[in-house]
């Protein structure tokens, strides 16, 4: 499959000016400076702004486990339901599964046993989860769950709507193999580049910027990489 690449450089440059959005979504992925998180909001950002994976404010704190800055942006309006990523999980999806792994890995490897084997060379570290229990907590307080897209019976639907509920274009995502976050979306987007090896190069490819297909477009080859 072809390769992907953005067009332009990344858009934070720490010498420019960020917009509001783009400052409130880099402070909520630092998630332990509160002063500067206040500063961010005074500027009236958009709480819901989403960068080009679909990843929100919301999301940045969640996956830095700070359960204060997700509290604070949800009382600010942040949407907690946002489904983002080619997996198109919500935060609460994510979570979840930071969490399970790490006890996972932690019982594994931690267990009294397995720590007393060791040699007196070797170290044993524990992985701080106790912070994204919190942001669990917090986001199942407000109303976080798991969209579980790819189930047959998915919780939150492709038009965004929970359990049968009202549609929501926030939540809202298109499930097929060139559909949210796939190669063709960012295609489409017109901020991405298509590129292929050849001859040992990179060089660009041409694709339909109205659907993202390049020649020799396979939807299931799509699907899978």
């Amino acid at each position: 499959m072809p390769l992907i690449a953005p067009k332009e450089a990344a858009p934070v440059k720490m010498s420019a000016k960020m917009s509001p959005e783009l400052e409130l979504f880099v402070v909520c992925g630092w998630g332990k400076c509160p002063k500067r998180l206040e500063r961010a909001m005074k500027r009236k950002p958009n709480v819901n702004y989403k960068n080009e994976d679909g990843l929100t404010p919301l999301f940045n704190a969640t996956m830095c486990g700070s359960a204060d800055f997700v509290e604070k942006l949800i009382k600010a309006g942040a949407e907690p339901n946002v489904v983002a990523t080619e997996y198109l999980l919500t935060p609460l999806e994510w979570v979840t599964a930071k969490v399970n792994y790490d006890e996972e890995r932690d019982r594994r490897l931690n267990d009294f046993d397995q720590v007393n084997r060791l040699d007196d060379t070797c170290l044993a570290i524990r992985p701080d989860i106790e912070p994204f229990r919190k942001v669990k907590q917090v986001l199942e307080k407000n109303g976080g769950v798991e969209a579980k897209a790819f189930s047959n019976n998915p919780k939150i639907k492709p038009d965004g709507s929970i359990d049968g509920g009202k549609p929501a274009e926030l939540r809202s995502y298109k499930l097929s193999a060139d559909g949210s976050y796939t190669a063709s979306h960012y295609l489409r987007s017109g901020k991405f580049d298509l590129l292929k090896y050849e001859d040992g190069r990179l060089v660009e490819c041409e694709y339909d910027p109205k659907t993202g297909h390049w020649e020799g477009y396979d939807a299931a080859a799509a699907a899978t990489a």
